[in-house]
């Protein structure tokens, strides 16, 4: 397998609209990134993923974009970008841009030149069809609720797609010495080759969502955790030796995991610290998606109109419309709603979380007094300093990054184990994925181990029970067989 700077990294994605905001006027922007850039420096990042900062009407809070080669002005000016990027450089780290290839806003100028006539130059940049009986031209649903045909946004992997990007490798990223990642929602992994092999893949990386299907939409359900170990062991298999996975478990459209796959209550800390490193040391880049380095956690705003994501707007307009009960679709929106990702960062327990001095665009979880990074920081066993343990382990040993992925313990109903093994060094990661406490064989009898990192201060290695949402991370001087 080639080594690769980009497959050593970690990476650390912002939603600027809800980082921190410079100005005041209640909405993240570039300054506010630059201001925290010692922070994300100082958690072990190599990489910063910043969704959209383009100009755009926010249908869709800017991944709706009208100009691809400009900056929103909530955001700032290019020449905050050009400051914040040769910061970032300063500090060794590198930027990845959010570029939306799959749609626009209906205010872009190709948009409008589409629609202007049928024989417009721009017409085929976009899919038209003619309407029926004065209604849409089918039933195509869109990913928000309703019509796609009324929607500004789609997500298609279209017949035709991979010449594109062919064009997009040769004549762009083969260019230069740079990381990419594929949004590859509905990708299967008989087609990870042409997205992310080594010879024909056209990015270093995808990220698939076969694991976020788990999360459920109609309130919070158990974990199948064999189905979870049938999808990353399925992803891991695959691509070892012959393309990358980009491994996740939150983004900005999803919500909180300590919240629908932890317990953000009673076992908050320590199942926060067993998702982390459940995911954080498979065979992969790992992406941190803001605050969850703190284990924030999902909202309970009472109203929809607290809400801002069209998504749950247009859930919430279409269920109730339907019949369901205002309880049952928050709930719902509760569980899994996309906003549940986007309240502002808790940098303290200030007022407004310290994210702005002003009015912020959505509130604050009002669990910033006691869940925040002030406090984080300063706490030494905190989910925090977990994380930087975490990237720590994975850049001091190469068998965290480059090892083969193996599943231990595949038929049991709590523990995900995998073992990694790399020029005989190998690793072994256990997490107790419920909230009872899960019986084990000891793994590494045979063999002298040693604990690197557990979640519990009074873990022992020759404990054969794991405690509720405990792991460990151990090695062996050894291989397992």
């Amino acid at each position: 397998m080639k080594r690769k700077w980009w497959k050593e990294a970690v990476a650390y994605q912002i939603y600027p609209r809800s980082f921190m905001d410079s100005n005041g006027d209640g909405i993240g922007d570039l300054q506010g990134i630059l201001s925290k850039l010692d922070y994300l420096q100082d958690l072990g990042v190599d990489v910063i993923w910043i969704c959209p900062v383009y100009p755009s009407p926010n249908d869709d809070n800017g991944y709706d974009i009208s100009d691809f080669k400009g900056i929103m002005s909530e955001f700032g000016t290019m020449e905050d970008f050009d400051e914040l990027l040769n910061e970032i450089h300063k500090r060794g780290m590198r930027l990845i841009m959010d570029l939306v290839i799959n749609h626009t806003s209906d205010e872009h100028p190709w948009f409008i030149e589409s629609k202007s006539s049928k024989d417009n130059p721009y017409r085929d940049f976009y899919i038209w069809l003619p309407g029926k009986d004065g209604k849409e031209p089918n039933n195509w649903a869109s990913i928000f609720e309703g019509s796609a045909w009324a929607s500004f946004d789609g997500h298609r992997n279209q017949q035709g797609i991979q010449t594109y990007l062919e064009e997009l490798k040769d004549r762009t990223f083969s260019r230069y010495d740079i990381m990419t990642v594929g949004e590859a929602n509905g990708v299967s992994v008989d087609e990870a080759n042409e997205w992310v092999g080594e010879k024909d893949g056209k990015f270093n990386m995808i990220f698939q969502f076969e694991h976020t299907d788990l999360w459920g939409k109609e309130g919070k359900k158990s974990l199948d955790i064999h189905t979870l170990k049938r999808i990353f062991t399925k992803w891991q298999t695959a691509l070892d030796g012959s393309g990358w996975n980009a491994l996740f478990l939150e983004n900005h459209d999803l919500p909180r995991s300590v919240s629908v796959w932890g317990n953000d209550e009673k076992y908050h800390t320590a199942s926060s610290k067993c998702l982390a490193a459940f995911y954080f040391l498979m065979q992969g880049t790992p992406f941190i998606y803001q605050g969850q380095e703190i284990g924030m956690t999902n909202v309970h705003f009472p109203t929809i109109d607290d809400y801002d994501d069209v998504a749950a707007k247009n859930l919430y307009q279409y269920e109730t419309a339907s019949g369901k009960s205002h309880e049952k679709v928050m709930e719902a929106i509760w569980h899994c709603g996309r906003d549940n990702s986007r309240t502002p960062m808790q940098w303290s327990a200030e007022k407004n979380a310290g994210f702005t001095s002003g009015t912020p665009w959505i509130k604050v979880n009002p669990n910033n007094k006691q869940l925040n990074v002030e406090e984080s920081m300063a706490r030494s066993g905190s989910i925090y300093h977990f994380y930087k343990q975490l990237i720590q382990l994975r850049k001091d040993h190469p068998a965290l990054i480059y090892g083969s992925f193996q599943l231990e313990l595949p038929e049991h109903d709590q523990i995900f184990a995998y073992s990694r093994n790399f020029k005989g060094e190998t690793f072994v990661v256990m997490a107790n994925l419920t909230e009872t406490h899960a019986p084990t064989e000891a793994f590494g009898k045979d063999y002298a181990s040693e604990l690197y990192l557990s979640n519990y201060e009074e873990a022992a290695l020759e404990e054969t029970v794991l405690q509720p949402f405990e792991t460990r991370v151990f090695q062996l001087k050894g291989t397992l067989i």
